[in-house]
């Protein structure tokens, strides 16, 4: 059984996003559910039959960014626990604090390999 089973990855590049979904997938033996943006990540967050127990958020996206979604997120009392990891290709120092202070868990830097991703999972589902 899947310590995470389900998680949620919202990133607007298709390929990036589908070979990381595949890979967590078959790594964690959990469902990925897909969002292209903040936008859609909210919808499938709000409308979704499952439970969402971690999310890989883009940062820089069209429609809705991450830190926007983020910030949405986090004022809804159902679903602002849930662990939100930041995925941005920008590392300044700013960028960083500014997930931490919206309430993100962790951040992977882009571009990432997949085992940096998921020895970030690992961590998560380490303090779970």
């Amino acid at each position: 059984m899947a310590i995470v089973n389900d998680l949620l990855l919202i990133d607007d590049s298709n390929a990036l996003r589908r070979v990381l979904a595949k890979y967590i997938s078959n790594k964690f033996q959990c469902n990925v559910l897909e969002a292209t943006d903040g936008k859609e990540g909210l919808e499938k967050v709000f409308n979704s039959e499952n439970d969402i127990q971690l999310i890989l958020c883009d940062l820089m996206m069209p429609i809705m960014d991450g830190f926007t979604f983020i910030r949405q997120i986090k004022l809804e009392e159902k679903y602002n626990l849930i662990p939100i990891i930041c995925l941005t290709a920008k590392s300044d120092k700013k960028t960083v604090t500014t997930c931490i202070k919206l309430g993100a868990i962790d951040f992977i830097v882009k571009p990432y390999d997949l085992a940096s991703v998921a020895e970030k999972i690992n961590k998560f589902i380490s303090k779970k």
